[in-house]
């Protein structure tokens, strides 16, 4: 377990400080053909209106005006900060935090990060297309996410229930990920990094935009991952069978690609990745400190999409995609049979196949009332699940095949009463296959008192149905059993927002929040049949306030800096919810060293202590990153050197149930440098 460390008050002050002591000189910042909005000086960003967001309402509208309290990153942050995953962002954005069992990711939102969640209760999108899969409702941020961190525009951060807008898994936010066009690039671009544990990374893109309004981009990339040499865990040092040390069992490896083609009003956009990572922790009772226990999970999309507005105002926007997910699992367990090897694999996993339909029709009236309306719907063509031994008699232990059809319409309204005053008002009902049907609101009431104040009461309720893997997983009941009892999640938001602009430099923002939870669906132990299933928890209630601080200059001057203090219990035993950090403070600093040449990024963040499943408490930590990054020194070229955790600062996170440890630990020190080229 980990020390505990007290907020670092002084050094998060030190840098708001900075803000205020630094000359400011006027500079572009171009690096890549024509310049994105993310690089454009704020007087230009001002001009028209940059702080965008697509997300909230399935249009663009200004954040100011969004039924939501929303937070942008853009590329500018992404590369000055040096964020290598989605995972990186995101932990980095108010009231998030992200949770690592050393194979995958997992998205804690204002309290709320469950044992046996893979960050279901998010929706996940890319340019607006969900990538939540089919079987689990889940989506992978880390590596294994299908775009690489080089090819993102923008990350959209949408807070509170939107199911009334996008139905099932958007429980507590919606993340948008808007990528980057063949307009952001001359011709192309080559990088490549290198860092610690023997990381390898490369990319290479290829990007034009014609007179003729036609965009593409094509982008691919590698990473290969040599991981931790040794890993120490405690609960398997068992002498002289094991000395507890998971001797290289870290590896990571992973290819993908992307391809978006636009005209006009049309668009193209397919993504490929595939990832393979070893396990180190003898998850799921398997033999420890032996290798082949790994996961494997690829993902793939292709979507076209019309998004035109007509004579007279119409804005029509429909799309179809075809969308594939597929997870496999090699777990390597004891052999008890005499004459064979001491072990064998269990291979299980699972293969999910689904059409995505969208139509959705927009007008604004009069200038101040603004419908919308539409339909959604997904046909789940493959929801399989398998598990086998594979010894002899090679025994199928699951092999369950199921389809289904989810649709939902929604509508919005948006009314301007008076020229500060707007309300807005939304609902969806949706209806899943064999699992009923939900209504679900969502409630907005804007008032801008001044030009630079913005005051937001927001309500909302959200609703996810039990997955299949939920549902009906099972291993031959060796570890876990299947759970068809389950009932849907069901969750309501209260929320109001101050935001308040100081100038044309900084910006606070003040939200407090209340959410109500009911049956929220938690994987559990049951000590009667020892084995792993999931249930519907009791009612669970967070309450919390957050504070943030923008500042933004010219010059790339840049920073942020946010505290979110809540709490989190179950309703009936009190109990405070496992991994719910009551404190979580957050700082990042963009610094410009010499002209518009050379930054200095800091990257920092604080998490109170947390409880685990079971055993003791992780203790609170502090660590901070920091990045070096050129350009313009050479042309086309760009440099970047980071190091993460620059203190050294030993920790480690609750993880779920399928592990016997409580929590685990994480990544030291290390660093990276990149190289980028454009041409």
């Amino acid at each position: 377990m980990s020390k505990r460390h007290s907020p670092p008050w002084f050094c998060l002050a030190l840098s708001i400080a900075c803000l205020a002591s630094l000359p400011m000189s006027a500079a572009n910042d171009p690096t890549e053909g024509p310049k994105p909005l993310s690089d454009l000086p704020l007087d230009q960003l001002l001009s028209i209106r940059a702080d965008t967001v697509d997300a909230a309402s399935r249009r663009n509208q200004p954040v100011s005006d969004a039924p939501s309290s929303v937070t942008i990153v853009d590329h500018d942050e992404i590369r000055k900060l040096g964020y290598t995953t989605l995972a990186d962002i995101l932990r980095q954005v108010r009231g998030f935090y992200v949770s690592g069992d050393r194979n995958y990711s997992y998205l804690g939102v204002r309290g709320f990060s469950r044992p046996g969640d893979y960050n279901s209760r998010v929706l996940f999108l890319v340019d607006g297309h969900r990538i939540n899969d089919a079987v689990t409702e889940s989506a992978l941020i880390g590596n294994e996410f299908p775009i690489d961190v080089d090819l993102i525009e923008r990350v959209e951060i949408v807070r509170g229930p939107s199911s009334a807008m996008y139905g099932s898994s958007a429980l507590f936010g919606v993340v948008n990920v808007v990528t980057r066009s063949g307009a952001n690039f001359n011709y192309g671009r080559a990088a490549f990094d290198a860092g610690s544990l023997d990381t390898y990374h490369g990319n290479f893109t290829l990007g034009h935009r014609w007179e003729n309004e036609a965009d593409l981009l094509v982008s691919g990339s590698w990473l290969d991952r040599g991981g931790q040499p040794g890993l120490y865990y405690a609960d398997f040092d068992k002498p002289p069978a094991s000395d507890g040390v998971a001797r290289n069992l870290d590896r990571e490896n992973r290819q993908n690609g992307f391809l978006k083609l636009g005209w006009k009003g049309l668009s193209l956009e397919a993504a490929h990745v595939d990832r393979e990572k070893s396990l180190p922790t003898a998850s799921y009772r398997t033999l420890f400190g032996t290798a082949g226990t790994r996961t494997d999970d690829q993902t793939h999309y292709v979507r076209a999409k019309l998004d035109e507005t007509l004579d007279g105002g119409l804005q029509v926007m429909a799309n179809v995609s075809y969308n594939a997910t597929e997870y496999r699992g090699s777990y390597m367990y004891p052999q008890s049979v005499p004459g064979e090897p001491d072990m064998f694999p269990l291979v299980d996993g699972y293969r999910s196949l689904w059409l995505g339909e969208e139509l959705l029709l927009r007008r604004t009236f009069a200038e101040q009332v603004t419908l919308t309306a539409g339909i959604e719907m997904r046909e789940n063509l493959r929801q399989d699940q398998f598990s086998i031994e594979m010894r002899p008699p090679y025994g199928l232990q699951l092999d369950d095949h199921r389809h289904s059809l989810q649709a939902g319409p929604f509508a919005e309204a948006e009314w301007q009463l008076h020229p500060r005053l707007t309300l807005s008002a939304g609902g969806r009902f949706d209806h899943y296959e064999g699992r009923g049907s939900s209504a679900n609101p969502r409630l907005a009431a804007i008032w801008t008192p001044r030009d630079a104040t913005h005051l937001k009461l927001l309500y909302g309720r959200a609703y996810r149905v039990p997955n299949a893997y939920e549902l009906y997983y099972t291993d031959g009941y060796q570890t876990q059993k299947p759970s068809p009892g389950l009932r849907p999640e069901r969750i309501a938001t209260y929320e109001a927002v101050w935001e308040q602009e100081y100038g044309a430099h900084l910006k606070s923002t003040v939200a407090g929040f209340l959410y109500e939870a009911e049956d929220l669906i938690t994987q559990a132990y049951d000590n009667r049949d020892d084995l792993l299933y999931y249930r519907n928890a009791a009612r669970t209630r967070a309450a919390g306030i957050e504070t943030e601080l923008e500042a933004r200059w010219e010059s790339g001057l840049r920073g942020r800096l946010s505290h979110t203090f809540q709490q989190s219990a179950d309703r009936e035993t009190r109990q405070t919810l496992s991994n719910s950090p009551k404190h979580i403070v957050q700082g990042s600093l963009i610094v410009p060293l010499y002209r518009e040449h050379l930054f200095a990024g800091l990257d920092a963040r604080y998490l109170s202590s947390r409880l685990t499943g079971r055993g003791p408490a992780v203790g609170g930590v502090f660590v901070a990153d920091v990045t070096l990054f050129a350009y313009r020194w050479a042309k086309g070229a760009e440099l970047s050197a980071s190091i993460y955790n620059v203190l050294d600062r030993r920790y480690s996170d609750p993880v779920g149930t399928e592990l016997t440890q409580s929590s685990i630990a994480q990544d030291g020190r290390t660093f990276r440098l990149k190289l980028a080229y454009s041409f």
